[in-house]
């Protein structure tokens, strides 16, 4: 599950998103996710819990670890790769 190759998943499947549609907002980047990984929009209690998720994400992290916006939609989408209902679709 953390394994590098997982996290270097989510890294590329972030940046295709990035590119159909680079200047795209945090929400419309989850809606996108959404739809990519798991087929469907995300309900809105997922798409509150995914900003909440991405809000918070610095506070995680240690003194030692930089945070950027593009590793907290990776640990996002990391978090997505993980989820039952996307081990169950693929």
């Amino acid at each position: 599950m953390n394994h590098d190759f997982v996290r270097e998943e989510a890294k590329r499947i972030l940046e295709l998103l990035r590119q159909k549609n680079p200047t795209s907002p945090r929400k419309n980047r989850i809606v996108q996710l959404y739809r990519h990984l798991l087929g469907r929009l995300p309900e809105a209690s997922e798409l509150t819990g995914a900003e909440a998720f991405l809000a918070n994400y610095g506070s995680t992290l240690t003194e030692n670890q930089e945070e950027s916006p593009q590793d907290s939609m990776a640990a996002l989408c990391h978090t997505i790769l993980m989820s039952n209902e996307f081990a169950y679709l693929w």
